[in-house]
């Protein structure tokens, strides 16, 4: 149809030109020196309405190309984040199944056109780990970084959680500490620096680390409640000192002050220091409780 309206519009317009033609025989001149065109004022406009259809045709030809351009360009895009997601997709199934190689391959092969690239280096970096590949595994933690700079927890989350399994305390210690900086009331931080502080065998720090690892419920309470009672015990049998030995006893919480193995680190700690009247207090007061416990409860 919009052919047909054209080819009539061009009819009317050549018989329209032919009409002028016969009534008007003017001319047009071009002048400038030394030359000289003179032509009829009909071929003057039949030129003149010839080069704007030619400019016409020309600009929507042009546009045409650079949209056909832009489409295929588009069209590549989509396929690459197809066959991106595809791979994210299996090596995380890899990772799972345990092959760690073919999950690293995977999660690297198409990443630059990953929707989160930041998911693909973590996990890579988690399965360059079970390798032994450190210096991989830290690349690629840096990797992750660069894709989403404002992702610093979740990567060095990531990054102390496989620091701790491969037994790098100290970097471990470090990355932590740094995270604790950043969100000091991170759940998962206080537990992993828990997990580190155990692992250390320090119990000065896990000491001061409990208030905190129960207000913020990083895990059960019996489990806080042995976590607790073990470093009472440890710095119970360390110190050197029956002063101190009596004021980290009046720190046990009530609820711990009968747990078995923490009540024989402080009777054996009053033996040390040949306290011997106080430790005989200390066990009848503890039959005590446990007697009237199983009885008349």
């Amino acid at each position: 149809m919009k052919l047909l309206l054209k080819i009539i519009l061009v009819a009317l317009l050549g018989a329209g030109l032919a009409l002028v033609a016969r009534q008007d025989t003017g001319y047009v001149l071009i002048a400038r020196s030394p030359w000289a065109i003179e032509i009829s004022l009909t071929l003057f406009v039949v030129a003149l309405l010839a080069s704007f259809v030619i400019a016409y045709y020309l600009i929507r030809f042009l546009v045409n190309s650079w949209g056909l351009s832009r489409r295929v360009h588009d069209w590549q895009e989509r396929r690459s984040a197809v066959h991106a997601r595809k791979s994210l997709n299996k090596g995380l199934l890899e990772l799972a199944q345990r092959h760690w190689v073919k999950a690293e391959k995977l999660l690297t092969q198409h990443v630059e056109h990953s929707e989160s690239p930041l998911l693909n280096y973590l996990a890579a970096a988690s399965a360059a780990q079970e390798q032994g590949a450190d210096a991989r595994r830290d690349q690629f933690l840096s990797r992750a970084h660069e894709s989403m700079p404002g992702a610093d927890v979740a990567v060095g989350l990531t990054q102390a959680d496989l620091q701790l399994r491969h037994g790098q305390l100290e970097q471990a210690l470090a990355t932590l500490m740094h995270l604790r900086s950043l969100a000091p009331k991170h759940p998962y931080v206080l537990k992993l620096l828990m997990r580190l502080y155990s692992e250390l065998h320090d119990w000065d720090k896990l000491h001061e680390l409990m208030p905190e690892l129960r207000k913020r419920k990083v895990a059960e309470e019996a489990m806080l409640d042995a976590v607790e009672a073990n470093v009472y015990g440890q710095l119970l049998n360390a110190t050197t000192e029956q002063a101190r030995l009596q004021q980290l006893w009046q720190q046990v919480p009530r609820r711990l002050r009968y747990d078995v193995t923490l009540l024989q680190s402080y009777v054996r700690g009053l033996l040390r220091f040949n306290a011997d009247e106080a430790a005989i207090t200390v066990l009848r007061d503890a039959l005590k409780k446990n007697w009237e416990h199983k009885f008349l409860h």
